[in-house]
């Protein structure tokens, strides 16, 4: 993947995880009864969610993400990894990078996982899984960078999302997808 993709993504990613965070909201509307039909509860999601991120060795990403039909996904990265490369839309994530929660939390990884429940704001994470449920496919939603970038078009092609962003906020969409293909700047 190299060094593009890493510092792209790695920026991405932060910022992303930070625009979840502030005043704690509960969980409600169509996020909160998919969660409930694909793990019975919020609890038993929760629990999961903690124990794949306890279950990443090393440094890395647990997200919850979703595929093109709107179903949600556990999944785990490494290092810089982000679900856009694997053709899901990220809904969330928690850092489980050491330099996280090691001052407040040393080892105990669970423990900080478990306290960002209590300042995550379910808002964001439901504006963005409602933006890429809808029939519409065009309009704004905070996906990181801390701008809200204006997407023009969702599709799916090949059992791949396409996301078509304005050609004036794509570069960091671009630097990450361009990495993960081999493309490197001297290729241009």
């Amino acid at each position: 993947k190299g060094a593009i993709f890493n510092n792209a993504a790695q920026v991405w990613n932060h910022t992303f995880y930070f625009e979840q965070f502030g005043t704690w909201t509960p969980i409600e509307g169509q996020l909160a009864q998919q969660i409930v039909r694909q793990w019975s509860t919020i609890e038993k999601f929760k629990e999961e969610f903690v124990a794949a991120g306890m279950s990443q060795f090393g440094s890395g990403w647990v997200w919850l993400a979703c595929d093109k039909d709107g179903e949600l996904s556990i999944l785990t990265e490494s290092n810089a990894g982000n679900p856009l490369t694997k053709g899901y839309i990220p809904l969330m994530t928690f850092d489980v990078w050491e330099h996280a929660y090691y001052i407040d939390y040393r080892n105990l990884r669970g423990d900080y996982l478990n306290a960002l429940w209590k300042i995550l704001d379910w808002r964001v994470i439901e504006e963005r899984y409602m933006f890429f449920k809808s029939k519409k496919k065009k309009g704004n939603v905070k996906m990181g960078m801390n701008i809200s970038i204006d997407i023009d078009k969702v599709t799916v092609a090949d059992g791949k999302v396409i996301i078509d962003v304005d050609p004036n906020q794509k570069g960091w969409f671009d630097a990450i997808l361009m990495a993960k293909n081999g493309v490197k700047l001297s290729d241009l």
